[in-house]
């Protein structure tokens, strides 16, 4: 008789096959039943099921990789929800600032006791107004949950149609004071048009307000909206925000950058050839000594800073497969863009280091994002931002080129 398994002849009395051990507990009427089943057979069966096992896993990589590029165009969306809010709050904090200044400003001037009394209930107001936009645009950008999104979205044009009521019944109390109300309607146009590109980020992301506005009663959608304000506001939140989420992705990508490129650096690190490639990076940048310089150069300093920069930047981050571009490249495409690609350029160099400190087994808190919203948002400030940026691309760059240094023994 024959193994019902492997198909190897084995004695009639058998009870076990002397080549695959299985167990040969058959009847004679089965046994001569039984026709095994030919090489040829076999050996097709087996290339099928690897066949469809190589479709399976091709079909499971091909998934893998759409779901990684879902998830990393909504992260990007994500940051583009925080960057426009966070603008947004910066710009309406600022007016605040401005209206309670405004405020108490008329205290030192002798614009006669009606004067004083209705114009600083006339900058207060407005300041009120102001600074509760500055706190919705804040809650949405730092504090809101993924199932809340949509109820603090809609709490901005609300906000926004009160702001706008308070200062048309402001206009009253601006006659009665004798001094003209402030300008509102550049800030006012600025939140809408913030309003409208969270709207398009949204959208983009697969969310959809009209949708919540269409099927909710009015009473039930106000009510959820507070609640979403009331839980915003609350430190203590059952379910984790926004930047929870973020940061907990970001521990993961760090992980799984340290597992993926362990290896490959520990590999050439162990070749002679390529430490003799190695050069001593420069740890003493400063700010102070970056403005002393320009001012001495006359500005030619800053070119030779990029050189410099671009350059360590590419060493230092060498793991990640990408490249800054140099001084030339940094010239010759910030003017055919008008100065934007040094926005970039900037952008990029704040990713770079983040995003490979691990490497040098440190964390910085600071990215390109941060170092991004410090220039554009330099300009509200006497340009200061801008120096705090460089600051911060200065200090990063120093300490993981002692980090470096100290890997490679120089």
């Amino acid at each position: 008789m024959y193994c019902k398994k492997c198909g190897t002849k084995v004695e009639d009395t058998a009870r076990y096959c002397h080549k695959c051990g299985t167990q040969l507990l058959y009847t004679e009427e089965h046994q001569q039943n039984w026709n095994p089943k030919p090489l040829e057979d076999a050996s097709k069966e087996l290339e099928a099921d690897i066949e469809a096992e190589m479709k399976a896993a091709k079909l499971r990589e091909e998934n893998e990789k759409i779901e990684a590029s879902r998830t990393e165009t909504n992260r990007s969306l994500e940051n583009l929800l925080t960057i426009i809010s966070a603008i947004a709050m910066v710009i309406f904090a600022f007016y605040t600032l401005r209206n309670f200044f405004s405020a108490f400003a008329l205290i030192l001037h002798n614009e006669g006791l009606s004067s004083l009394f209705f114009g600083f209930i006339q900058d207060m107001l407005s300041a009120i107004a102001e600074c509760s936009l500055t706190i919705l645009f804040g809650l949405f950008a730092f504090r809101r949950k993924k199932s809340q999104t949509i109820e603090l979205f809609l709490a901005l044009p609300i906000g926004l149609c009160i702001y706008l009521l308070i200062h048309l019944l402001l206009k009253p109390l601006s006659s009665l004071s004798s001094l003209p109300i402030l300008s509102y309607s550049g800030h006012y146009i600025i939140g809408w048009l913030a309003i409208v590109a969270i709207l398009a980020a949204m959208l983009a992301y697969g969310l959809k307000p009209f949708d919540k506005i269409n099927t909710t009663q009015p009473k039930a959608l106000f009510a959820d909206i507070v609640n979403a304000i009331m839980e915003a506001i609350s430190l203590s939140t059952d379910e984790p925000t926004v930047n929870d989420y973020r940061k907990a992705q970001k521990d993961a990508d760090m992980i799984n950058s340290i597992l993926s490129t362990a290896e490959a650096s520990k590999e050439r690190k162990s070749t002679v050839d390529y430490a003799q490639t190695k050069y001593r990076m420069k740890t003493n940048r400063s700010l102070l000594q970056f403005i002393l310089l320009n001012i001495l150069t006359c500005g030619l300093y800053s070119y030779y800073f990029i050189y410099t920069m671009a350059r360590d930047v590419n060493e230092l981050c060498s793991d990640d497969g990408e490249k800054t571009g140099g001084l030339l490249a940094f010239l010759f495409l910030s003017f055919i863009t008008c100065g934007f690609y040094s926005l970039y350029w900037i952008y990029k160099i704040g990713n770079r280091l983040a995003q490979n400190s691990h490497i040098y087994g440190i964390q910085l808190q600071e990215n390109g994002t941060t170092v991004l919203l410090w220039c554009l948002l330099g300009s509200l400030f006497c340009g200061l931002g801008t120096f705090v940026a460089m600051h911060i691309l200065i200090k990063n760059t120093n300490r993981l080129a002692i980090a470096y240094n100290q890997m490679w023994g120089m």
